[in-house]
């Protein structure tokens, strides 16, 4: 079936595909700029950003732990990825593995006590900075960023991708992991998750 062509100028800021991409461009270019203000916070605990994303995703799991596909899911890379910086942060003891009361076979991670230290001692050395941001931008208008994020995020969840198919979350059908090409990862909020991969 041929293919019907688009009436409507693709860069035109009338069209809703422009205005998404200009937003992800957006969104990218400020997690850019936030991450370039906390990476020398890291460089004393000789943690990368990668290692941090993980740490911090599970500092916001349950307090019984969270596994290695939830947090696949929650950065949206492949499990193969996340549990080579699993072993990374187990092997600096800021994370614990046991496993799991329900289901032997599962393991899952909580983050230590000295783990939680570091969160604190990284988010304290950014705390000048956030406080200018903050008064700059007003509780308001950050909560109300907040709240679109999280409701973005929840939709980009279930929404079909542009091809046609669900969205990507780094899983099979059948909810185990497969290894993405090397490229699949190579851009991105998650991009250097993907380099300590490889």
């Amino acid at each position: 079936m041929a293919q019907t062509l688009a009436t409507t100028d693709p860069l035109s800021a009338a069209s809703p595909g422009a205005q998404w991409i200009g937003i992800a461009e957006r969104i990218s270019f400020c997690a850019k700029l936030l991450r370039d203000e906390f990476r020398d916070c890291l460089r004393p605990w000789e943690l990368s950003e990668a290692q941090f994303s993980v740490l911090w995703a599970c500092s916001a799991a349950p307090p019984s732990g969270t596994g290695q596909s939830e947090l696949a899911a929650s950065l949206a890379v492949s499990p193969a990825q996340i549990s080579l910086v699993v072993e990374q942060l187990r092997r600096k003891r800021l994370l614990t593995g046991r496993r799991d009361e329900n289901d032997r076979r599962r393991q899952v991670w909580r983050v230590s006590a000295a783990g939680h230290a570091v969160i604190g001692a990284v988010a304290a050395g950014l705390s000048t900075w956030a406080r200018g941001l903050g008064q700059a931008l007003g509780e308001t208008q950050i909560a109300a960023f907040e709240q679109a994020l999280g409701a973005l995020i929840r939709q980009m969840a279930t929404q079909p991708n542009p091809s046609g198919g669900e969205a990507d979350n780094g899983r099979d059908d059948d909810g185990v992991g497969s290894e993405p090409a090397a490229t699949d990862m190579a851009c991105g909020p998650n991009a250097n998750l993907a380099r300590e991969a490889a």
